[in-house]
């Protein structure tokens, strides 16, 4: 099972439905067929890092745990996800994270 926690979806129930059926529309068309992930639309990026890293101690051994945010900013050449988020928004990589 894959679960991705993503920045969207605004503070409202009913946007963040569209949000989950937009990105479950997206997943349908890709090379995942009817293994689709679970959408966790969380609203803001800080709620969506929050509930991502609330997840990842939960996880089962064989689910997946995803966290998708926009990058706000060129990712610098060479710097990987983690490096680029602990710059622009002071955060750590949370254990069980790659």
């Amino acid at each position: 099972m894959t679960t991705i926690y993503v920045e969207g979806g605004g503070n409202g129930r009913g946007l963040r439905a569209k949000c989950r059926e937009a990105f479950r529309a997206y997943f349908a068309k890709s090379v995942l067929g009817d293994r689709l992930p679970k959408i966790v639309a969380a609203g803001g990026r800080g709620t969506a890092y929050s509930k991502f890293r609330s997840a990842l101690p939960r996880a089962k051994l064989d689910e997946l745990i995803l966290l998708l945010v926009d990058s706000e900013s060129p990712v610098a050449e060479g710097s990987g996800p983690w490096t680029h988020l602990s710059t622009h928004d002071s955060w750590d990589k949370p254990e069980g994270a790659t």
